[in-house]
């Protein structure tokens, strides 16, 4: 989802899979998911999401603690950093990943 949706188009797009579900969004810092979060709660509660929330500090942060990540394929020790620049957030090197299975980690297994 981009980070720049209304809250009409979001419910256009996911209403009828919200109720009853918990919506997490997350981007690389935190920054914009938790500006999302607040432009779509209302719509979403409405629609019958039981919550909406955005992850504090971003997937970057939720990697470097070492908490579980699931990928296309299942649980995952990787992030996608997006760019080298944006790479320098992630404390936890190992797990940078720019295209899946790519990264130290995945190789060692």
């Amino acid at each position: 989802v981009e980070p720049t949706i209304s809250a009409t188009q979001f419910t256009d797009a996911f209403g009828a899979n919200l109720k009853g579900r918990k919506v997490v969004i997350y981007c690389a810092v935190g920054g914009r998911s938790s500006e999302l979060a607040n432009r779509i709660k209302k719509v979403a509660m409405e629609a019958g999401a039981d919550g909406v929330y955005s992850i504090q500090g971003g997937i970057f942060r939720w990697h470097n603690e070492r908490r579980p990540l699931v990928g296309p394929v299942g649980a995952t020790d990787e992030v996608h950093p997006f760019s080298a620049r944006a790479a320098r957030l992630i404390e936890r090197q190992e797990g940078v990943a720019y295209e899946p299975g790519s990264s130290k980690s995945a190789k060692a297994d």
